[in-house]
C-alpha cells in the first residue's frame, strides 16, 4: 500500500478571519506555519503522523502565540502527543486522545502559568491576573466529565462537573471548593482567608426545559471587616425565574435574612431582615467611625419597565429608624429602640 515516508509544508504567511456571534469578526493570521509528518494506507484507512507542527499565530486583540504539536490520526483515534502554547505571560500544556467513532475523549491540560488578561478576561481590581493549575476531561464526547485543580489568589479552587448531554433532556451537575482564598485579593486592606464550597445540579438548557437547584455556603477565617463571616445561599431556577428559598449572611457588624423571586417577565419581590450588630470593624473599610443598633426589616418589590410602562419601586419597611449624619464629624448613627 502507498507510504509517506516524510512530507514537509511551509508556509510563509496564512490570513484569515474568525467568525464572532455578536461581534465583528476577528482577523488572524499564522506566520512561518510548519507541518512535518508520514503516513501510509491501511486496509481501514490513512494513519498519519504528525511529528511536529508548529507556527506563530496573532489574533486581533490577543498576544502573539507560539504553537508547537505533535500527535497521530487514524482512522479509530486521534492521539494528541503534545500541544505547547506560549504566549508573553502564559503557557498552556496539553496531551490527550479521541477514540473514534464511540467519541471517548481523554485530555489534560496543564497550565503552568495563564495571565487571564491575555485572553480577554480581566478580574477587577485587586483580584490577581494569574491562575496555575491542571484540567482534565475524560469519559465520551456525549457525557464528559471534567475535573480542575487550580491555584488563584493564593487558594486552591477544585472544580468537578459531569454532564449527559445525548439524552432528550440534558443533565448536569457541578461542584466548586475554594480554600484559603486570600480576601486581601478581594478587598485592599483586609486581612484573612475564604472557603466556598458550590453545588449546582440541572437539567435542560432551553428555556422551556430548564430547571436547577444551587446551594452556596461561604466561611471565613480572621477577616477584618467582618468578623464571624459566614453565608449560606440556596436557590432554584425555572425558566428564567430565580427563586432564592434561603439566603443568610452571619457577621459580628451585621446579619441579614431574606428570600424572594427574580424574574424579567414577573415583579421582582425580595423579603429582607436586617439585625445591626458591632459596626467598629467597618470603619476600616468606609473610613469613617460607624455605630448602630436595631433592626431593619421589610419587602421590596421592582416592576421592570415595557413600552407602555414605567419603573416602579414600591419599598415598604416594617419599621423605618431614623437616620443622623454629622458632616462634620463624619459620625453615623442609627439609634434604633
Amino acid at each position: 500500500l502507498p507510504r509517506i515516508q516524510k512530507a514537509t509544508l511551509r508556509i510563509p504567511t496564512l490570513r484569515g478571519q474568525l467568525p464572532g456571534s455578536h461581534q465583528p469578526p476577528r482577523l488572524f493570521q499564522i506566520h512561518d506555519l510548519f507541518v512535518q509528518g508520514a503516513g501510509q494506507w491501511g486496509p481501514e484507512g490513512f494513519d498519519s503522523t504528525l511529528e511536529r507542527v508548529q507556527a506563530q499565530v496573532a489574533v486581533t486583540g490577543w498576544p502573539r502565540a507560539e504553537v508547537r504539536m505533535a500527535g497521530r490520526l487514524t482512522p479509530q483515534q486521534f492521539d494528541l502527543a503534545s500541544l505547547h502554547v506560549r504566549l508573553p505571560q502564559s503557557e498552556i500544556r496539553a496531551s490527550g486522545a479521541l477514540t473514534l467513532p464511540h467519541g471517548h475523549v481523554q485530555l489534560r491540560l496543564d497550565m503552568p502559568r495563564l495571565q487571564l488578561d491575555e485572553l480577554g478576561f480581566s478580574p477587577p481590581v485587586p483580584l490577581p491576573q494569574l491562575v496555575r493549575g491542571v484540567l482534565e476531561v475524560h469519559g465520551s464526547v456525549s457525557a464528559p466529565q471534567v475535573t480542575a485543580h487550580l491555584h488563584y489568589a493564593e487558594g486552591q479552587l477544585d472544580i468537578d462537573l459531569t454532564t449527559q448531554l445525548a439524552v432528550p433532556v440534558p443533565r448536569y451537575s457541578a461542584t466548586l471548593r475554594l480554600d484559603h482564598l486570600n480576601m486581601a485579593h478581594v478587598l485592599a486592606g483586609a486581612q484573612g482567608t475564604l472557603r466556598a464550597h458550590l453545588r449546582i445540579q440541572g437539567t435542560g438548557f432551553a428555556e422551556a426545559q430548564r430547571r436547577a437547584e444551587a446551594e452556596l455556603r461561604l466561611e471565613t477565617d480572621g477577616l477584618t471587616y467582618a468578623p464571624g463571616l459566614n453565608a449560606r445561599v440556596q436557590a432554584s431556577l425555572t425558566g428564567n425565574t430565580v427563586r432564592f428559598t434561603e439566603v443568610q449572611v452571619r457577621s459580628a457588624p451585621v446579619t441579614l435574612v431574606a428570600r424572594g423571586t427574580l424574574s424579567p417577565t414577573a415583579p421582582v419581590t425580595l423579603t429582607y431582615d436586617v439585625t445591626l450588630g458591632d459596626l467598629a470593624p467597618l470603619r476600616r473599610l468606609v473610613g469613617v467611625p460607624v455605630q448602630a443598633r436595631g433592626r431593619l426589616n421589610g419587602t421590596v418589590q421592582v416592576v421592570f419597565a415595557t413600552e407602555n410602562s414605567h419603573h416602579r419601586i414600591p419599598h415598604k419597611l416594617v419599621y423605618m429608624p431614623f437616620l443622623v449624619y454629622d458632616l462634620l464629624d463624619h459620625h453615623i448613627k442609627i439609634p434604633v429602640q
